[in-house]
Parts: structure tokens; sequence; C-alpha cells
């Protein structure tokens, strides 16, 4: 999948880092719609059940599958990519640098790919708990993967006020000129359910500035840059609203 951004960060009344321009707000509109529970969730702490009332809020009389997208909207749930705090970074940790090329082989990329990812996860779960504070509170940050894989189709889980949950799934990347990232299946479906309350986390240039090695953006300044990270709110609506685009590789 493959997105771009336009708006901005900051801390609303929604779940944290969530801007105030409607997305994951609540703007969306109470009422009936598709009511399918996301798969994977059952069992995690009534996660599911919350996940299908807000799919219900959240659908509309169309349906996921028949969206009617504002340019404005669409907008909001692609928030900009803005620059990883230090302080952030300084509570993940470093990223160990990637394999030597001379010694590069399939299983030192995917071990590589595999610590990417992990530390992506810690470095989502410090930058939300860090919104989450700077909010005021009132939402807790789960990191669902903390002592391992938990196989769910997400990986942060936002408890709010009254029940609610948001479900997080981070995509990290070294490179910071990385457009695309992989999507299963499972994800897919669970966010076309979850509707506005399942978040794309993207973290690129996570090998940047503190995180040892890593590029630069197309068009950054000398010298490495610090990890940026962006939001996508409800991708199944923004791929269906044409906001983003999909490649599907056989």
């Amino acid at each position: 999948m493959r997105g771009g951004g336009v708006g901005g960060g900051g801390v609303s009344r929604g779940p944290p880092g969530v801007d105030g321009r409607g997305a994951g707000r609540g703007e969306a509109a109470e009422g009936g719609g598709n009511r399918a529970e996301p798969q994977g969730a059952r069992g995690r702490g009534g996660a599911g059940e919350r996940a299908s009332a807000a799919a219900g809020r959240r659908s509309g009389g169309g349906g996921p599958w028949t969206p009617s997208v504002s340019a404005a909207d669409a907008a909001a749930r692609l928030q900009a990519a803005s620059e990883v705090p230090e302080s952030v970074r300084a509570a993940a940790g470093p990223l160990p640098p990637p394999p030597a090329a001379a010694s590069s082989s399939s299983d030192a990329a995917s071990a590589d790919a595999a610590a990417v990812g992990r530390y992506g996860e810690e470095l989502a779960y410090h930058y939300l708990t860090s919104a989450a504070a700077a909010s005021g509170g009132g939402w807790d940050v789960i990191w669902e993967n903390a002592a391992g894989e938990s196989g769910l189709p997400y990986d942060i889980r936002l408890a709010g006020p009254d029940g609610a949950a948001v479900f997080v799934e981070v995509k990290a990347s070294r490179s910071a000129g990385k457009q695309l990232f992989e999507m299963s299946r499972r994800e897919f479906e669970f966010a076309e359910a979850a509707g506005d309350w399942y978040h794309i986390l993207r973290l690129v240039g996570v090998g940047g500035a503190g995180s040892g090695g890593g590029d630069r953006a197309p068009g950054a300044g000398a010298g490495p840059r610090g990890p940026r990270v962006e939001r996508l709110v409800n991708p199944a609506l923004l791929w269906r609203a044409g906001a983003v685009r999909v490649c599907v590789v056989l």
C-alpha cells in the first residue's frame, strides 16, 4: 500500500496523536452499518466487541464498500509525516546497524527485517505513550507484542474512555524514502471492519540520527535524519476512496 499525507500532527480529544480535524474523533456519524466483528479480536479483553460496535457506528448507511469521502476527510485521515521526538527515540534505545553487505544473506535480511519491525513497534509504543500523557490522560497504550508476537492483526491497542478502542498496526523501515509497505489480507479485513478505529503508524528512516545508521528522505539536507512518523486512519476507506494505492504481488 502506498500513501502520502497532508494535514497536521498534534493531540486532540480523540486518540493520542490524532489531530482535531475529524479522523478518529467521532465525526463519522452514529448510525447503522456493518457490525461484523474484526477477525482475531475476540477474547482479548473485549477488544473484539468494542471494535464491532465501533465499526457499526463508523461505517454509515452505505457500508465500507461504497464510501463517500470528501477531499477534506481524506486529508484528515492521511496525517503528514513528522520527526519522532528525541525523548521518544531515547526511550526506545538504539536500533542495531544492518548486516554488512559482504555478509548479507536471506537469513540475515530476515533477521534484520524482524529487528526493524520490533524496534518500530517499540518506538511507536513510546510515541503513543508520550502523546497520551500530553493529551491529559484517559487513554491506555497496550503493546500487544511486548512479550512476543501475539498473532493479532494489529500491534498496539489504545484503550480509551467508555470502552473505546483504537487498533494500531505499525509499519517500520530503515529507509527514509520508502513508499511501499506490506499489509496482510487479515490486517486489511480487520481494518475494514474496524473503520476509523484502525490506524497504520508508518515509521520510516528508523535507522536515522541517534538510531544507528539509515538514509535520508529525498530532498533532505546533509547528514542523517531521525525517524519520521505518519498516520493513516482507516486505510481500507482511504484505498476505496482512491487516496492511497494498493500494489498486489502474486
